[in-house]
């Protein structure tokens, strides 16, 4: 129940957040163009599944590279850590943040800080 509370939290936070940038950041252009995102909406679809896939190359790349170190790691573990530290990565200058993030969840599968450093 917790997890949904912060969910709709963090939805809402969101929301406001559009509206409140549409409302001081628009003029009758913007919705014009708003609304030709209805007839090209499946270009959207395209993009996030474009976007979701590089997180799996990305995942991929972290497994190719973990099998140096003899780690093994499934590309669906290492997509998952892509995924996490996409949020730091967002938040700090240079995406220094994504780095120890990574680097932290790749020793909790069991590489050493070294290792998960040159992964």
């Amino acid at each position: 129940m917790r997890l949904r509370g912060l969910l709709a939290i963090s939805l809402a936070i969101s929301i406001i957040a559009i509206i409140l940038v549409l409302f001081y950041t628009t003029g009758e252009e913007t919705f014009v163009r708003l609304q030709a995102i209805r007839h090209n909406f499946h270009y959207i679809i395209i993009a996030v599944a474009i976007h979701a896939f590089t997180w799996v190359i990305w995942g991929a790349r972290i497994k190719v590279l973990s099998k140096v170190v003899n780690a093994n790691i499934s590309v669906r573990g290492a997509s998952n850590i892509v995924v996490c530290s996409l949020l730091p990565a967002a938040v700090t200058p240079s995406h220094v943040g994504c780095e120890a993030v990574r680097i932290y969840l790749l020793s909790k599968k069991g590489i050493s800080y070294g290792d998960a450093t040159a992964i």
